[in-house]
């Protein structure tokens, strides 16, 4: 769904044209100077990820019913929890997941109001 109907991302920024895409993105994240274009580089990442903002409905209703399937299918296996199927404490434990939410949750309004100083 991201890519379907995926068309050519144009960014106009001081009199020139750029074609916002995967590798041009990370070509601009590795060989351009983060302080002397920092505006050029907020710009191209909003611009990349506008449709997923613009579909984040849809993805969320996808995420959803794939969640779904696999608490059914932890059920049919025997599985009492579902983190269990995802979660274990020598790689990545549900505490750390739980963390790494309650972080994002807490600081998310800095992302939120940094988009807003560069849109405006």
């Amino acid at each position: 769904m991201k890519f379907k109907d995926n068309e050519e991302k144009v960014l106009k920024y001081k009199g020139q044209k750029y074609i916002v895409n995967q590798k041009w993105l990370s070509d601009l994240f590795s060989h351009s100077d983060p302080i002397k274009d920092q505006e050029l580089r907020a710009l191209c990442s909003l611009k990349y990820n506008e449709n997923n903002y613009i579909k984040k409905h849809s993805f969320a209703k996808i995420f959803e019913s794939i969640i779904k399937e696999e608490i059914e299918s932890a059920q049919i296996i025997g599985m009492k929890i579902f983190k269990e199927n995802f979660f274990d404490d020598d790689d990545f434990s549900f505490q750390d997941f739980l963390n790494l939410l309650n972080f994002t949750s807490k600081n998310s309004k800095v992302y939120t109001e940094f988009k807003k100083v560069i849109i405006n």
